[in-house]
């Protein structure tokens, strides 16, 4: 499994390829913030999650979830300090 992150207007979108698929979720916030976010909630191992806006991250057993009102996208540990196209401070 790959995961990337691009922008687009109005936002960013993070993509899950494996084989033979690629599914999609858009995020109403730009790529630094959303990355930014991902940051500030790993960089403080008691909190559980944050929140910007219309994104909510929650901190799961397996990962990071992220949450907005078009639903969830779960992002693995294994995965989540290598997304392909996320901007670095």
């Amino acid at each position: 499994m790959k995961f990337t992150l691009a922008s687009t207007p109005g936002g960013c979108s993070l993509t899950a390829h494996d084989f033979h698929t690629a599914t999609s979720f858009p995020v109403p916030m730009m790529a630094g913030d959303l990355t930014s976010l991902l940051s500030t909630l790993l960089a403080n191992p008691e909190k559980r999650e944050v929140e910007q806006g219309p994104v909510l991250i929650v901190r799961t057993e397996k990962g990071a979830s992220i949450r907005t009102a078009q639903g969830q996208f779960d992002l693995p540990w294994s995965h989540l300090f290598a997304i392909e196209g996320a901007p670095h401070a």
